[in-house]
């Protein structure tokens, strides 16, 4: 759908937890960001599938046109 491969990271489940201690670290330490915040490594990627892609290229108007319908739907409801 995204026409793009994902990537996946190990421990990336953990991810925001260990980008928050990143930062509390460099905001205590004064380290330089790129000798913290590195990458780990990865996992796995998958690749876009072009079978997949065309199917649901077919049907993104039909999302968009709901999705802006039921944005005002849900607008009417809250009063935002």
């Amino acid at each position: 759908m995204l026409d793009r491969p994902l990537r996946y990271h190990h421990g990336g489940d953990l991810g925001p937890a260990f980008g928050a201690a990143r930062l509390a670290r460099l905001a205590v330490s004064g380290e330089a960001a790129h000798a913290v915040c590195i990458a780990p490594p990865l996992a796995r990627v998958i690749e876009p599938d072009a079978a997949r892609r065309q199917r649901y290229g077919e049907r993104l108007d039909t999302y968009r046109q709901l999705y802006r319908d039921l944005r005002e739907r849900f607008a009417e409801e809250t009063g935002a």
